[in-house]
């Protein structure tokens, strides 16, 4: 066997054992909550416009992926994802940016702040700064997004409902 091969089976021996492949997180409540996402969600942003939003789990269960769909047909993509015992995210925006945040909060609120970005042309250039993901109910699920701009913040809220 050649040494690709050997590596293969390597790995698929062990994504094989027990733990391994969806090992457990040490970031507390808020990635279960997040976990307990996965599905199709609808909802609508601030000028009542449709938004949907798809939640995965990826990487061996380890880290959650959001895509949003805007009304513009336009998306975007965030993975939420363990850093020791921190909850993390990096945000791949249409500004051509990835913020990365930091979570604080507990099963009914999730606040995300910035802690850097890459692709940031500057300070000042336009950029995602915070989130809070609120969760009434396993049912529905509120976005408080914040934009930094010409050294202004704006908040856009979305709600959404899930639909499968």
């Amino acid at each position: 066997m050649n040494r690709f091969g050997s590596f293969l089976l390597t790995l698929v021996v062990l994504s094989g054992l027990p733990g391994l492949a969806s090992s457990e997180t040490k970031a507390g409540p808020g990635f279960e909550q997040l976990r307990s996402l996965v599905g199709e969600w609808r909802g609508k942003d601030g000028e009542g416009k449709l938004v949907e939003a798809s939640y995965s789990l990826t990487a061996g269960n380890t880290a959650v992926m959001e895509t949003l769909k805007m009304a513009d047909g336009l998306s975007m993509v965030t993975i939420y994802h363990p850093h020791n015992e921190k909850l993390m995210m990096t945000h791949y925006c249409i500004l051509n940016n990835q913020p990365r945040m930091q979570a604080s909060g507990d099963d009914r609120s999730l606040t995300f702040s910035l802690v850097d970005a890459t692709n940031l042309s500057s300070p000042s250039a336009p950029h995602m700064r915070k989130l809070v993901l609120s969760f009434p109910d396993k049912d529905h699920l509120k976005h408080e997004w914040t934009l930094r701009a010409s050294g202004q913040d704006k908040t856009e809220a979305f709600s959404f409902e899930r639909s499968k």
